[in-house]
């Protein structure tokens, strides 16, 4: 009977911390992670490209592009102008990135545009889905960091967020802009996660 009951508590118990993981990771929204290989604490200097943006909200990946780069420059990153980066580009490369990002961004490019502007990363994504439907708003999109130097990819996260997403305990903050929720998953999440991937002296030694 002792042996029973302790082996009940122990499955409530692992049951109990599943639940309350569950909702605080978000009430259960997919969120899949390539990891780093290595922990890099010299990440201080890089670039953020407009997100590529194949849906028919005009600005969205511009707004990812800008609000990223801009509270990564409080945070004491230095991050230079994308439109220099575009620079390097072809006209034919300027259109295809927006269709066939990796046959456009190669390693080789990467490498360059890192190399010429001393670049440690270039951080970049793709909404995949974008949803306003009333008063119920959707986002499905990919974040990547790419090594500047070597051109390989460091890490990615796809996010899957929605009106309810945010919401508190009690119901309040409910999302009803698809430009707003951009702006949520950003502050919340994406920098949140990106502080931990792009580690840099400069910005621990000013806290």
């Amino acid at each position: 009977m002792g042996t029973r009951i302790l082996k009940t508590f122990k499955f409530i118990s692992a049951l109990s911390i599943f639940v309350s993981l569950f909702f605080i990771t978000g009430c259960g929204n997919p969120k899949f992670r390539y990891p780093l290989n290595k922990p890099n604490h010299e990440m201080c200097q890089g670039i953020v490209f407009d997100f590529i943006n194949p849906t028919d909200y005009v600005g969205l990946g511009r707004i990812f592009r800008e609000t990223l780069a801009v509270n990564l420059m409080k945070e004491g990153y230095i991050i230079k102008d994308s439109s220099i980066a575009y620079s390097f580009f072809t006209p034919e490369d300027k259109i295809l990135y927006y269709y066939m990002p990796d046959a456009v961004f190669s390693k080789e490019l990467v490498k360059r545009i890192g190399g010429l502007l001393n670049l440690e990363w270039i951080v970049g994504g793709k909404i995949l889905k974008a949803v306003d439907k009333g008063d119920f708003v959707e986002l499905e999109t990919i974040v990547w960091v790419r090594d500047a130097k070597t051109g390989k990819l460091l890490w990615y996260s796809y996010y899957k967020r929605n009106s309810n997403s945010y919401r508190t305990i009690f119901q309040f903050g409910k999302t009803k802009d698809i430009y707003m929720l951009a702006n949520m998953m950003i502050n919340k999440e994406i920098l949140e996660d990106l502080r931990g991937i792009l580690k840099c002296s400069l910005v621990e030694s000013s806290e």
